[in-house]
C-alpha cells in the first residue's frame, strides 16, 4: 500500500501475511517515496508497528518555526541536525576527534524527527527524515549518511546532499493517520488482535 503521492512525498508498507503469523507479530516491507524515488529501509528487521511509531507519535507535535520554514534546504538540514543531534554535529573529523571526549548532556529536540525505526537499522546508508512547517506547510527533508562516520560532518555536506519535499501540513498528516488505521486494521485481521 502506498500513503501520499509517490511524485511528492508517501509511505510505503506491504505486509507479508504468512511471516506476521509465523512470527506472532505484523510484520513486511516498509519504505518511504520522495519526488518519485522509493527508499526501502525496512525488510522485516523490525515490525511494521514499531517502524511507524516515531512518525506516527512525532507527526502531530512538529514544530512549526516560520523562520526556520525560510532557510534553504541545506541550512535547514544543518540547523535541525543541531538541535536533533548537538553532539554529533561537527565541520571536520579533526573536530570530531578533538571534543569526543567533551560530550555535554545537552537535550535534544526530538519533534523534528519523522525517521521511520528501520531507517538505521540494517542499511548501509542512514536515512534521517525530518520535518519543519509553518502555518499550513510542511518541508519534509531527507539527509542519507554513510555509516562510515558517527558524526554528522557540516564541512563536507552540500545542497545536493538534502533532498526536500514541500507539502500542505494536512495532507502530511492524513498520510500519517491513513497509515496508523491501516496498520491497526492489519493487525486485526491477520494477527486476531
Amino acid at each position: 500500500m502506498i500513503f501520499g503521492k509517490p511524485e511528492e512525498f508517501a509511505l510505503y508498507v506491504d505486509v507479508i501475511k504468512e511471516r506476521s503469523n509465523e512470527l506472532n507479530a505484523l510484520e513486511g516491507v516498509s519504505g518511504i517515496w520522495l519526488k518519485n524515488e522509493l527508499f526501502i529501509t525496512n525488510t522485516g528487521l523490525i515490525a511494521l508497528p514499531n517502524d511507524f511509531e516515531n512518525i506516527i507519535e512525532i507527526a502531530p507535535q512538529i514544530i512549526k518555526c516560520s523562520s526556520l520554514y525560510k532557510l534553504n534546504n541545506l541550512d535547514l538540514l544543518k540547523d535541525i541536525l543541531n538541535k536533533r543531534f548537538p553532539n554529533w554535529c561537527v565541520s571536520s573529523k579533526e573536530e570530531w576527534e578533538k571534543n569526543i571526549d567533551k560530550w555535554l548532556d545537552i537535550e535534544e529536540i526530538t519533534e523534528y524527527d519523522i525517521s521511520l525505526e528501520s531507517c538505521s537499522i540494517g542499511n548501509e546508508l542512514n536515512y534521517y527524515l525530518l520535518g519543519i512547517r509553518n502555518e499550513y506547510m510542511m518541508k519534509i527533508l531527507m539527509y542519507i549518511k554513510n555509516k562510515e562516520f558517527d558524526f554528522f560532518d557540516f564541512g563536507m555536506m552540500a545542497d545536493s546532499d538534502v533532498r526536500c519535499v514541500e507539502i500542505s501540513y494536512k495532507d502530511f498528516r492524513d498520510i500519517v493517520d491513513q497509515l496508523e488505521g491501516f496498520i491497526k486494521k492489519s493487525r486485526l485481521d491477520i494477527l486476531g488482535r
